[in-house]
């Protein structure tokens, strides 16, 4: 990399924060990579946008793919502010996708650019010093990062002829690179820095890899890996040496040499501990637990996935690190997977229960906090934990992988418990959500309100047949249905089709079968049952499946152990409707009328049409309101459920977007929230079996409960449920919410009216 005074590939005049952003990126601290572009004040645009791009590039290396997502946006403006193009940013977005796991997002937009760029070369012979070097370096880069995203992705989805394809057309290219680089005299004005060693490196990985699959031998790929070790060493890029050493494991998995990628995946392992690259080591663990359970060694399969447990609680559980998925093949999700599956095998109930609320602790429980915070009186005790944290996540990062002992880590959590206890004599609640403490199974028990069931989801597979505990105070047991989780996305989706088609005889036997998939009959009854689900689970309209009791669907089983707001003096409701969109998205009369009928139950004035800001309804909400009622349109997006997100006026007379992660990060603060808009509820179940989306961004917020909508539905049939719904609220939430399907029902309307709103969140009737 070019040293500070000097001027990179790009014409940049190189500042001391730039050079020290270079040296952090190299050595795989992407935290330290980030102080330092933060502390480099570019003004020049080429600068600012380089910037960027360096930014974007480590937090990819990082695992921190959402967060690089959403840096591209700004990437993209300042390229297209300096190049007119778009190529470079996109190229970025693609990696991004691909690192996320998200393989069709990134053919999507990777394909595009490739086709663009597909007559590009770059001269290898010149006449005098071209004058528009940064252009050729631009235009190049984003060629080859394009190529090689697009070998990265159709490797590891196993389409290994495209994947071989792709692989080689960069080589070429980087060829024609590093010859004009090393020219005599074209290298004077045409040079390149550590970034086109970094991109060729990991490529001639993908090249490997693909080439031992392709030949089903493993030291069929060894000159590309030997190869892609050289341009690493060169540039003494720490990172890389783990990621072939992983992705050379994670190939020899695929031939079927297990013993192989045990060795590879122990030795990458290692190399990440040295390194210090803590998201990397959960995957690697992860992987290596696939290559243990491969050669039959389930107990050390199973100490391998935990300590991948182990390692992913060291990471600290921010918004990147939620949605950062998979990397070598091997996800989260897989992790909870195969602890579920040696807890069912050892038969060992209490730690199945205890290993799936750590998983859903971790992704949800930590953000809370993080949200929550800043509004109360115990902020100090934080900071404290915080700073405290950062000596703790180091320390407990090695012994989870190494499996040595640290009296020091003894120390600091003992430090830490002490902190705790003075944080719950402030915040209860936010104990709770700050230490990410899972309850026991005995605890759960405990905790149940009287005549409720706890349904809890275990994490299933295609193949695997239905299976989930049901809890109640006094016993416990581990139900498995005689339906293959494929079934019941079979007959949930003809359930579906019914609504739409509102084929009534498809929709019996549709509901029908769902109910014998989910064993109903074996439940025990109940007033109420708390649902916590996992995988199609969320997706399943409960209204249409059980009669006979109310239905909450949890975030965690700890839920039901939440402190409540006490009961405040007098009670405040802001209901919106029909926001004013100026042409941008269609008027919704019936929201508003919906919104009107809704006020008057209150006693209160709707915000509707132009004054349905969002400006309006925060200052509405204020620092609490007891209801939220939204009658709006919403959109969910399926990729990154963050980005979902509900429509307000804009200052400029058009639709405005709240999307979930703006929720999140500026919460509307409110006891219960009615999202009486088309699609609410519908998310994307994550890592850890966590579900994102709008309504896991009011939870995080403080909400208690959320009544969200799982398909869109007509405004008449709304309004009719809706106000059943709120004249009945003082009965609770889970009772209004049947007592509503049951008026509406018997109004006439179809199901696909009254079945489409879920509750969330509430457990006391």
């Amino acid at each position: 990399m070019p040293r500070a005074g000097s001027r990179n590939a790009y014409g940049i005049l190189v500042t001391k924060e730039l050079e020290a952003a270079y040296d952090a990126y190299l050595a795989g601290d992407g935290t330290k990579a980030l102080a330092a572009l933060d502390n480099d004040l570019a003004r020049d645009p080429v600068h600012r946008w380089h910037n960027s791009v360096l930014r974007v590039q480590s937090l990819i290396m990082m695992g921190r793919s959402a967060d690089a997502l959403e840096e591209i946006e700004l990437t993209s403006d300042l390229e297209y502010s300096v190049f007119g193009r778009r190529i470079f940013s996109e190229a970025l977005r693609g990696e991004a996708y691909v690192w996320d796991g998200d393989y069709d997002s990134a053919v999507e937009v990777l394909a595009p650019i490739a086709d663009q760029l597909k007559s590009w070369r770059l001269p290898t012979r010149f006449s005098a010093p071209p004058p528009n070097v940064a252009e050729l370096f631009y235009i190049t880069t984003a060629q080859l990062r394009t190529y090689s995203a697009l070998a990265g992705q159709y490797l590891l989805r196993e389409e290994i002829d495209k994947a071989l394809s792709w692989a080689r057309r960069p080589e070429v290219l980087y060829s024609d690179v590093h010859y004009v680089a090393n020219h005599a005299l074209y290298g004077r004005y045409l040079s390149v820095h550590a970034d086109s060693y970094y991109g060729r490196a990991l490529n001639l990985g993908f090249l490997g890899a693909a080439e031992i699959i392709a030949a089903n031998e493993f030291a069929a790929g060894h000159r590309s890996f030997e190869r892609a070790s050289e341009f690493y060493s060169v540039i003494d890029y720490s990172p890389g040496t783990v990621t072939l050493q992983a992705l050379r494991a994670w190939s020899a998995l695929a031939i079927g040499a297990a013993q192989k990628a045990e060795l590879e995946a122990k030795a990458a392992v290692e190399s990440a501990i040295n390194a210090n690259l803590a998201d990397l080591i959960w995957r690697i663990q992860a992987l290596r637990g696939e290559a243990l359970l491969a050669v039959g060694s389930a107990s050390e399969a199973e100490h391998a996935f935990r300590s991948a447990e182990a390692a992913i609680s060291s990471v600290s559980g921010s918004l990147s690190s939620d949605r950062a998925k998979r990397r070598f093949g091997v996800g989260k999700s897989d992790i909870s997977y195969r602890l579920a599956q040696f807890d069912i095998a050892n038969g060992d109930l209490n730690a199945l229960f205890a290993d799936l609320e750590q998983g859903r602790a971790r992704a949800f429980v930590d953000m809370l906090a993080s949200v929550t915070v800043a509004s109360t009186d115990a902020a100090s005790v934080v900071n404290e934990i915080q700073a405290l944290d950062s000596e703790v996540r180091q320390l407990r990062l090695i012994t989870a992988s190494s499996g040595l002992h640290s009296n020091d880590l003894d120390r600091l959590l003992q430090q830490r418990e002490i902190l705790l206890d003075e944080l719950g004599s402030k915040d209860p609640n936010l104990l709770d959500v700050f230490a990410a403490r899972s309850i026991t199974l005995a605890q759960a028990q405990r905790g149940l309100p009287n005549g409720s069931v706890m349904i809890y989801g275990v994490p299933m597979r295609n193949a695997d047949n239905i299976r989930f505990l049901v809890i109640t105070s006094t016993e416990v047991s581990l139900i498995e249905s005689n339906f293959e989780l494929s079934e019941l996305k079979r007959y949930l989706t003809n359930l579906i089709n019914g609504i739409f088609t509102e084929d009534q005889d498809l929709q019996s036997r549709a509901s029908s079968q769902i109910r014998d998939a989910m064993a109903l009959e074996r439940w025990p009854d109940a007033r109420q049952y708390l649902i916590v689900p996992s995988g199609e689970l969320f997706f399943i309209p409960w209204s249409l499946i059980i009669d006979n009791a109310s239905v909450s669907v949890l975030p965690t089983g700890s839920w039901i152990l939440r402190s409540r707001r006490d009961a405040r003096t007098s009670s405040q409701t802001v209901v919106v409707g029909d926001p004013y969109f100026g042409g941008s998205l269609p008027q919704l009369p019936g929201a508003r009328a919906e919104a009107e009928a809704i006020s008057k139950i209150y006693h209160t004035d709707p915000i509707t049409g132009s004054e349905a800001t969002m400006e309006a309804v925060r200052e509405a909400v204020g620092l609490q309101t007891d209801i939220l009622h939204l009658a709006t349109h919403a959109k969910f997006d399926p990729f990154y459920p963050l980005q979902s997100a509900i429509y307000f006026s804009g200052s400029d007379g058009k639709a405005k977007a709240l999307t979930a992660r703006d929720l999140y990060l500026d919460p509307l603060i409110a006891d219960f929230v009615v999202l009486s808009a088309c699609e609410t509820g519908v998310g994307s179940v994550e890592v850890g079996d966590d579900f994102l989306g709008l309504v896991r961004s009011f939870h995080l917020g403080g909400a208690e409960g959320v009544v969200s909508s799982l398909w869109p539905v007509d405004d008449e049939g709304t309004a009719v449920f809706m106000q059943a719904f709120h004249r009945n609220l003082s009965f609770g939430p889970g009772q209004a919410l049947t007592m509503a399907r049951d008026i509406t029902r018997e109004a006439g309307y179809e199901p696909a009216v009254y079945g489409a709103f879920v509750l969330s969140g509430a457990i006391n009737d």
